[in-house]
C-alpha cells in the first residue's frame, strides 16, 4: 500500500479523508516488567483526513487501541499519553509509558 506504514507517506497530504484496513501481527509488551501481554493476529485500520492521522489496532477480543496525530505525524497520542511512533515501512512501533506495541502488516 505505499512506502510508509499502511501507505501513510503516500497520502499524508490528501485533501479528502482516506481510510485503509489490513491484517497483521501485533506484539504488545509491558517493557517495565519485560512481559509480553499479547502476540498474535491483529486488524490495523488507518484514517487520514488532512493533517489528522488515526491508527486503530484491534488485537483479539480486547478493545481497539487508537493512536492519533493532529499534525501530520509529528506528534502522536494514545488517550492523553504522548507516544513515540517509529514507521519502518510495512511495520511500525508505538511506545508510551511502560508499553510498546509492534505492528507488522501481512
Amino acid at each position: 500500500m505505499g512506502s510508509g506504514f499502511l501507505g501513510q507517506l503516500d497520502s499524508a497530504h490528501a485533501k479528502s479523508a482516506i481510510q485503509g484496513r489490513t491484517e497483521g501481527h501485533c506484539q504488545l509488551t509491558n517493557v517495565a516488567v519485560g512481559k509480553d501481554l499479547y502476540s498474535g493476529n491483529c486488524t490495523i485500520g488507518e484514517k487520514i483526513d488532512g493533517q489528522a492521522i488515526v491508527y486503530f489496532i484491534k488485537m483479539g477480543s480486547a478493545h481497539a487501541f487508537k493512536f492519533a496525530s493532529a499534525d501530520a505525524g509529528k506528534t502522536w497520542y494514545y488517550e492523553q499519553e504522548q507516544v513515540k511512533f517509529n514507521d519502518k515501512g510495512h511495520s511500525a512501533t508505538f511506545r508510551w509509558t511502560d508499553f510498546r506495541l509492534k505492528v507488522e502488516e501481512d
